[in-house]
């Protein structure tokens, strides 16, 4: 994710603070570019304290105020991003969609973090909805993940879970294209590329494997390149006791890849739900033309 979204009240325990754990573990999330974003009923002036607490001047962090209806980034100075005007509702669902444009961020790579009712259109409108365990029932139903209670260091408990682990190496990649052997994806050439929570890159050769009688790319090994990019990154974000299995693919060819080009998949998270994972697939040649475009719908179980 590159974006935590979250309400002042998932920070502060009962005796009125932010622990030490929290404050040290928003600072290294944003060090390894995370953007932190504070969205509360407050004015700016009443978010500064929390802000300078957890860094967010030095990362340039984001303050979405209620109070005064402005959006303001934390760097050296205060700059304002965006006023909204006085005839447009300033409720949380609006100042998602107008953090997520000025940004220039997929509600796919965003966490909301929230307690109450307030938080519900932050957590709906985001990738991933998380509730903290001292949240009202009602914002712990529509969540899609629960995370432990603000005394239990919750918001920490969740970064590691979601941000810290969250990470591929080249030593993962390798292991990941050695498991391949023997089948389909090694059969058509696949090798994946890049992994990250959403988005995962791949490549594979236009050769006798995966080419029709007429020299160039095959139709449906175009599809099963898409689709098996999409189980990858479905894999990649199931929690502990839960898979991904396909529900549905279908893809539009627009040309065609001649033999001997290395054509690249990239596939990118649209929706992470509870029980689904929506991808769309590019499939390029070698010259950035589009070849294949491809939806993928993976449904995601709980292990028996």
């Amino acid at each position: 994710m590159m974006l935590v979204a979250l309400d002042g009240s998932t920070l502060i325990n009962t005796e009125g603070e932010i622990s030490s754990l929290t404050i040290k573990n928003l600072q290294k999330a944003q060090k390894m570019g995370m953007t932190l974003v504070l969205v509360g009923s407050q004015t700016i002036k009443e978010m500064e304290p929390i802000a300078q607490q957890l860094g967010m001047p030095t990362y340039g962090g984001i303050l979405a105020a209620h109070q005064g209806r402005k959006i303001i980034k934390c760097d050296t100075q205060l700059d304002l991003l965006e006023e909204i005007p006085a005839d447009v509702s300033y409720h949380r669902a609006n100042r998602i969609p107008t953090l997520l444009k000025l940004l220039k961020v997929f509600p796919a790579e965003v966490i909301g973090v929230g307690c109450d009712a307030n938080s519900l259109p932050l957590m709906e409108m985001t990738g991933l909805g998380v509730a903290m365990a001292n949240a009202d029932e009602c914002v712990k139903a529509c969540a899609d993940y629960v995370t432990l209670s603000n005394e239990e260091e919750g918001i920490s408990h969740l970064l590691q879970k979601y941000v810290f682990s969250n990470t591929f190496t080249p030593a993962s990649l390798e292991q990941l294209n050695a498991g391949f052997d023997k089948t389909l994806m090694s059969s058509l050439g696949i090798t994946i590329t890049d992994v990250t929570d959403i988005q995962v890159k791949g490549e594979m050769i236009v050769d006798e494997r995966n080419r029709q009688p007429f020299g160039i790319l095959h139709g449906g090994a175009t599809l099963a390149f898409g689709e098996t990019l999409a189980g990858i990154g479905s894999r990649f974000l199931c929690r502990d006791g839960e898979m991904a299995v396909g529900m549905q693919v279908s893809g539009n060819h627009i040309s065609s890849a001649i033999v001997g080009d290395t054509v690249t998949g990239i596939a990118t998270l649209l929706h992470r739900g509870r029980s689904t994972h929506i991808w769309n697939i590019d499939v390029v040649t070698s010259h950035d033309k589009l070849v294949s475009s491809i939806r993928v719908i993976n449904s995601i179980l709980k292990r028996r």
